[in-house]
C-alpha cells in the first residue's frame, strides 16, 4: 500500500502485479475540494430597546452549509443568527462537501447603560426677577430640554419667560 496526498483534481491511473506476473490497471478520477472561506462576521451589538445582539454571516457557501457550533444548516450567501447575548463567538463554517473553513471570531457588545429620567422638584421664582426656562433646574445630572407639554412638543427656547405651570 502506497499512501500520497493529491493536491489537485485529476484522473490517476494505478496499476497492480499479482505473484503470477499478470497486471491489471484501473483508472479513478479523483476530486480535490477547496476548503471553504472562512464567514464574514458583522455583529449588532444591543442597544437601549433590545437587550441581545445578532450576528450577519455572509461570504458562506451558496450550495449548503452547516454553521458550527450550533449545527445550523442553510444553504445561501447570508445567514442571521439573533437573540445572542453579549460576548465573544467563534464560528468555523462545514461545506457540503464536509470541507471545513478556518474559525471567525466577534464579540457582540454589552447593552449599553440605562438612561434614566431627569428628576425635578417643585420650584418657585419671584415675577419681578422675570424668570426663563434657563433658571429651572433638575436634581439629577445631565442637561435638560424643557417642554410644555409631557408629549409631542416642542422643545421651550431658554430665554422663553416662566409662568405659572407645569414643564416638563
Amino acid at each position: 500500500n502506497t499512501a500520497f496526498t493529491p493536491t489537485a483534481t485529476t484522473t490517476y491511473t494505478v496499476t497492480g502485479q499479482g505473484a503470477n506476473g499478470c497486471s491489471n490497471t484501473a483508472s479513478v478520477l479523483v476530486t480535490v475540494n477547496s476548503i471553504p472561506a472562512a464567514p464574514i462576521l458583522t455583529p449588532t451589538d444591543p442597544n437601549c430597546t433590545t437587550n441581545t445582539g445578532s450576528i450577519q454571516f455572509s461570504g458562506l457557501p451558496t450550495t449548503g452549509w452547516t454553521i458550527n457550533p450550533g449545527s445550523i444548516n442553510g444553504s445561501g450567501a447570508n445567514y442571521s443568527l439573533n437573540s445572542l447575548a453579549s460576548g465573544p463567538y467563534t464560528f468555523t463554517v462545514r461545506d457540503s462537501n464536509l470541507c471545513t473553513s478556518a474559525s471567525s471570531s466577534i464579540t457582540i457588545n454589552a447593552a449599553p447603560a440605562p438612561v434614566f429620567a431627569p428628576t425635578a422638584v417643585a420650584q418657585s421664582f419671584m415675577v419681578t426677577a422675570n424668570p426663563t426656562v434657563a433658571q429651572l433646574s433638575i436634581t439629577s445630572p445631565g442637561t435638560p430640554v424643557w417642554y410644555s407639554v409631557p408629549t409631542g412638543g416642542l422643545a421651550l427656547s431658554s430665554s422663553t419667560p416662566l409662568s405659572s405651570g407645569t414643564y416638563h
